[in-house]
């Protein structure tokens, strides 16, 4: 057979080398996985180092003949960021030419290496042809081409990939044979010959009769269609709660079109561009669900304390209302009933049957306090019935016959959870966790096992919702711009400066602000480089500069030690949280815990003697204080703790109860005795609070709506309002610091804040 001889391309830049005849890419001299479309992309913007690539072009090279959307070369660009990091002068690799394309700037070299020069091709016997054959075929039937179109259309994920970009921890690659082995057994010199043309034969005969009866037995996984990911809705504002039809061919969600909380029902064709509003009453409704004939919509209108649960029919436009409920229910396949949350004030929520035709209410769970049972999802069938068993909104996924009896549990990982669905073909079930990290999605056996997650779903995505057919996923995926804001607090014999503006200014999220201890530096918590990573800038907001190079997971809560020399913080990855510590004289990281216990949320002793955290390592969420030095941890509360701060003059410790639990409990430090601070009821809904050795600012929602930063005086024992946040604020991290000398205090704002719904076509 001759051979065709072609030069040998490799192009060098940083530590990377991407060699185009073996189609890999290397790290230091380590394989990197790339899926065949991100290494077709790498390879083009490599060959173009310095010049701009428009959108258009890339689609037409790396797609030929394809129809994608740009979302698809977006997700792709985002993952081979995440692949390559940044350069030691911390920008990436890809530029973002605003609406027009990507540039290379890598430095590229190119080595091309001959034939003349190349190693010698090994040897091949013309009478073991047919066996080289047969074993590449049987390699690519049973790795390339079932991955290949899976992921053709969407993100393109490697192929072997068990994370989504945010969480990037990779199964190995399947190995292929061992080149000196099967050299071995094909040498000319090797003995009895015959023997090895009987196996040569043997194994042709076995080769394509396997590959024939794989083929007839699986058809759909050489045949399957390509994922095809595209907005379902790109409305202004929030868009949540879908669920599909019966039919599969409409979506009904919930929309907060005015951004102002009030969230109202509206149906939308798959495919079509204008919603149908079904609801516009002045009371939140919200978590739509079909009933079987797609006839009724049930939904939840929410009052200030309570939340009903009303049934609407589409023709007429009727109500009914079937009395209070708590935040989640699901239709019978059957239509005969519901399953939904009660609300016990007392005992927290239990699951209930109610029976559409008497109106009578059957307890079905009973978690016990402090446990709670939320979002029940009857299975296709009917016979089963599958929910979350929370306890301050962390959780595992719980399924119970549709009779009644003993729940049986299928995760153990004790994460936020949101919703779920099922998926009938495969009797699997797809839930929201953010186990990896942050809120993602991922589908687990209903015979219990390992989750694996949605590999082409990227982003914060939480609500669910699959079609009767299985081929069809649609969920919300978050879009949020939060940044640092800084105010300066009226001084005695001053004019007040009350022009608050951004600082820390980005467009992706920036949280988490702590000032160094004399003032003159911060840092804080951003995904500005695809992960959440550690960064610390000027007081000013200048010069920023990346401390972690974790690029997976989600770093964040970083402090500064009281002489500052150094910061603690916490990272999360794959159901697990561990403290860290890094030195800024350039050290990288190191972790002060292991994986025996959750360990999050530091903070520091006046005196630099002690570390404070969050852990479940006594089994509940509790406060914890470790030596600096090293030695044993020391529980601290004992009735809950969440996040601590310790006062300057170090005699007393403050400290929330729970996630999103108001309040805030001061402990002596001496005595151990602990007591809410009354002044205080209010603070610590969200995580924006700060002590001082004067006192505590906070935020607090004033009349449930406009955020407020208020100042809690030690010695006056009074409440003075400060000023108002001038975008809503950003709640799920750390979002409050003062300067030492009390003279500015930065927050966290919502700059922007929406979600859109995404649709998967030919989901699987």
């Amino acid at each position: 057979m001759p051979v065709v001889e072609r030069d040998s391309e490799t192009y060098e830049f940083g530590t990377f080398r991407l060699e185009v005849t073996e189609r890999r890419l290397l790290r230091a001299g380590e394989p990197v996985s790339l899926t065949p479309k991100a290494f077709e992309l790498l390879l083009m913007l490599v060959r173009n180092d310095g010049k701009l690539l428009r959108k258009q072009e890339l689609m037409e090279q790396v797609w030929p003949g394809t129809v994608v959307e740009e979302a698809n070369l977006m997700n792709n660009i985002a993952f081979l960021r995440k692949v390559l990091g940044t350069t030691p002068q911390d920008r990436s690799f890809i530029e973002t030419v605003p609406r027009q394309g990507y540039r290379f700037q890598g430095n590229v070299n190119l080595i091309r290496q001959t034939p003349a020069t190349a190693p010698p091709a090994p040897m091949v016997i013309e009478r073991f042809t047919v066996t080289e054959v047969i074993t590449t075929e049987i390699e690519t039937s049973t790795f390339t081409e079932p991955a290949e179109p899976i992921i053709d259309i969407t993100a393109d994920q490697p192929v072997n990939a068990v994370r989504s970009p945010q969480s990037p921890a990779l199964l190995e690659n399947p190995q292929p044979p061992n080149p000196s082995s099967q050299s071995a057994a094909l040498s000319p010199q090797s003995p009895v010959p015959i023997f090895s043309v009987m196996a040569v034969s043997l194994l042709a005969v076995f080769g394509f009769g396997w590959m024939y009866f794989n083929s007839n037995r699986s058809p759909a996984k050489t045949n399957l269609p390509p994922v095809r990911l595209r907005p379902l809705t790109a409305l202004e504002g929030e868009e949540k709660y879908p669920a599909f039809s019966p039919d599969g061919q409409q979506v009904a969600f919930a929309w907060d079109k005015s951004g102002l909380g009030n969230l109202d029902i509206y149906l939308m064709q798959v495919g079509g561009a204008n919603p149908k509003q079904i609801t516009d009453g002045p009371l939140p409704e919200l978590r739509p669900v079909w009933s079987p004939d797609g006839k009724s919509l049930a939904f939840l209108r929410q009052h200030d304390t309570t939340t009903e649960l009303i049934v609407r029919t589409l023709e007429t436009g009727t109500e009914r209302s079937w009395g209070l409920v708590g935040d989640g229910m699901d239709w019978s396949p059957d239509g005969k009933r519901m399953v939904i949350q009660e609300a016990n004030p007392t005992t927290g929520s239990h699951l209930a049957l109610l029976d559409l035709e008497t109106g009578n209410r059957t307890l079905l769970t009973q978690p016990g306090e402090p446990f709670s049972d939320i979002r029940p999802m009857y299975s296709p069938n009917g016979k089963e019935i599958a929910f979350f068993r929370i306890k301050n909104s962390d959780g595992n996924l719980f399924v119970i016959s549709a009779q009644g009896g003993n729940p049986e549990q299928l995760t153990f990982d004790n994460q936020q959870v949101e919703n779920l669905a099922w998926l009938a073909p495969t009797n699997e079930l797809i839930y929201s966790s953010s186990r990896s990290g942050i809120m993602s999605l991922w589908r687990l056996p209903r015979t219990g096992g390992e989750s694996q997650p949605v590999p082409y779903v990227t982003g914060h995505c939480d609500n669910l919702a699959i079609d009767r057919s299985g081929t069809r996923l649609v969920f919300r995926q978050r879009n949020s711009d939060t940044n640092i804001w800084k105010m300066d607090l009226p001084q005695p014999g001053k004019p007040a400066n009350l022009a608050p503006g951004p600082i820390v200014l980005s467009s992706f999220m920036d949280d988490s602000p702590d000032f160094s201890p004399d003032g003159q530096r911060m840092v804080f918590s951003s995904n500005r480089t695809g992960t959440w990573e550690i960064w610390m800038c000027r007081t000013s907001g200048s010069d920023p500069v990346r401390l972690s190079f974790f690029n997976k997971g989600i770093a964040g809560s970083p402090r500064w030690s009281p002489d500052g020399s150094t910061i603690v913080f916490d990272w999360g990855f794959e159901g697990e949280k561990y403290l860290y510590s890094v030195k800024l004289e350039g050290s990288a990281p190191q972790p002060l815990t292991d994986r025996s216990s959750w360990n999050f949320l530091p903070s520091w002793s006046p005196d630099g003697q002690w570390i404070y955290f969050c852990s479940n390592r006594s089994g509940s969420q509790q406060i914890w204080k470790m030596p600096v030095a090293g030695g044993e941890a020391v529980q601290v509360t004992q009735q809950g703790g969440w996040e601590a701060q310790a006062a300057p003059d170090g005699k007393h410790l403050y400290y929330m109860l729970a996630r999103q639990t108001p309040g805030i409990f001061q402990l002596d430090v001496a005595t151990g005795e602990t007591r809410p601070v009354p002044e205080l009821a209010e603070a610590g809904k969200i995580r924006y609070w700060c002590v001082t050795a004067t006192g505590i600012y906070f935020a607090v929602a004033a009349n449930g709506t406009n955020w407020e930063i208020r100042f809690f005086d030690f010695q006056s024992r009074q409440v003075q309002t400060l000023f108002s946040l001038p975008r809503p604020p950003a709640r799920s991290q750390r979002g409050l610091d003062v300067l030492p000398n009390q003279k500015t205090v930065v927050f966290v704002v919502d700059d922007r804040y929406g979600s859109d719904l995404m649709l998967a076509e030919n989901f699987r």
